[in-house]
């Protein structure tokens, strides 16, 4: 079925009309009847045009109930469409609107007709309005616009408005939608975009007053850093200070033999001299020996102030000819005191770092061995270095026959000032800095245990 009225209703006419033609001519065609058939011909004919006509008519019926069923459901797709529609002549009076229009306006349709639709706008809104109907009439384009509508309505309403004039142009269409809630979604949008960039200010702000207090803590951390090491070299250097009394016996223990040999070859030269037994031969031979025994006497001196002096930068250093070293400085002392050391040499291991500190640790743990020796008096006193690579890491322990460490104080004895001498013959220092320089200064470990008859100082590096 055809929904358009205009279509149908011009068909139905043109068949009626076209019977009565035929009717017409059918009664001009035949005169009065001159006899009685004629007058039954007459009667058929008109019979079947009426019939015609009868079928015509009800055509006709048809077609204007479409036409009304076609113009209800216009009617209602144009009431009730989810967009408001307007006609508006040039001065912007409202010729005609539909429901949903008349509902967005907040008034019946029938007290809009002949009412300005700009009189719902306010301010530069109604500018606005005034702007968007003069191009109307200006352009044969659809015309655009979005404008608040807050006057005599609810609640102020954002409308998307879509407008086009009509022929001869004294017309307009307009097309209105609600687009409040996609106003709101989008100021919501905009609100939270802004909330969120201020947040991100805050937060950079307060990000910046973090790293600034961060790297300000971190230059007070480096500053303390520093003190510290310089209070651990100057402790370090107190150590090795308070070691001197130890040096300055080992120099004497090593210096005494040495002299004894000059003066009596010294003596040997004055009694040849006296019984005129003196040559040369036996005046270079003397010589040659003396001169021996001091550059000795001299290396020992420069071996003992290299301890002293602290190191000023990381070298690289064989750590078996430190041990030796090491050892050098205090075998004449341990010698004197009945102590034998010996150094198993395993594969050496090159480090990277101080070694007149790593020296002093060493000496600490062999000096705290000593000690131990002294202190238990055991029939034969040894001590015994061991070198060994691990895994390309150096191993050196140091154990002795000392009787070992007690289980109620092994915990402490690396504290700080902690010692078990007596009051003036210890000051609870040296194994404290001996791990000090192994694991702080060096990355190295050092633990003790006891052994067999005594203690094991392990350390790693």
């Amino acid at each position: 079925m055809n929904d358009d009225p205009e279509s149908t209703l011009p068909s139905a006419r043109r068949l009626r009309s076209s019977a009565e033609k035929r009717l017409v001519n059918a009664a001009s065609k035949y005169a009065l009847p001159q006899s009685k058939e004629d007058a039954l011909k007459l009667v058929h004919e008109l019979h079947v045009h009426q019939i015609e006509l009868e079928m015509q008519n009800d055509e006709l019926h048809r077609a204007q109930d479409e036409l009304r069923s076609s113009r209800d459901r216009y009617s209602l797709l144009y009431d009730f469409a989810p967009v408001g529609y307007f006609t508006l002549d040039r001065q912007g009076m409202i010729l005609t609107a539909n429901l949903t229009g008349a509902s967005l306006l907040n008034t019946e349709r029938s007290r809009l007709i002949r009412r300005s639709f700009g009189g719902f706008f306010e301010g530069e809104n109604y500018t606005l309005f005034k702007e968007m109907l003069t191009r109307v009439f200006l352009n044969s384009e659809p015309q655009t616009f979005e404008l608040l509508m807050s006057k005599a309505v609810k609640r102020p309403l954002y409308m998307h408005v879509e407008a086009l004039a009509v022929e001869p142009g004294e017309e307009c269409l307009i097309a209105v939608v609600n687009i409040t809630a996609r106003k709101q979604a989008e100021d919501a949008l905009s609100r939270a975009h802004d909330e969120l960039e201020q947040r991100i200010a805050e937060r950079t702000a307060e990000l910046a007053l973090t790293v600034d207090l961060q790297k300000k803590e971190m230059e007070e951390r480096l500053q303390t850093l520093e003190k510290l090491r310089e209070s651990e070299l100057l402790l370090i250097q107190q150590s090795r200070m308070a070691a001197m009394g130890e040096m300055l016996t080992n120099i004497a223990h090593q210096w005494r033999q040495p002299l004894n040999v000059m003066g009596l070859l010294i003596q040997q030269l004055g009694m040849s001299k006296d019984a005129e037994e003196l040559d040369r031969e036996l005046i270079d031979h003397n010589v040659a020996k003396m001169m021996e025994i001091l550059r000795h006497l001299s290396q020992t001196i420069d071996d003992f102030r290299a301890f002293t002096e602290p190191d000023r930068e990381k070298c690289p250093f064989a750590v078996n000819q430190v041990i030796a070293k090491t050892l050098h400085l205090v075998e004449s002392l341990f010698s004197t005191q009945r102590i034998s050391i010996t150094f198993d040499q395993g594969a050496d291991t090159q480090l990277s770092g101080h070694p007149n500190e790593f020296c002093q640790a060493l000496l600490n743990l062999l000096i705290n061995a000593r000690d131990a020796l002294v202190e238990s008096k055991p029939e034969k006193k040894w001590i015994k270095v061991c070198s060994r690579s691990v895994d390309g890491r150096a191993v050196v322990t140091v154990t002795d026959n000392g009787g070992g460490i007690r289980n109620d104080i092994i915990d402490n004895i690396f504290d700080p000032y902690f010692t078990t001498k007596s009051l003036g013959k210890g000051s609870g220092i040296g194994l404290y800095m001996s791990k000090i320089i192994i694991e702080k200064n060096m990355g190295g470990r050092l633990t003790v245990s006891n052994v067999a008859g005594g203690a094991e100082f392990r350390v790693e590096v």
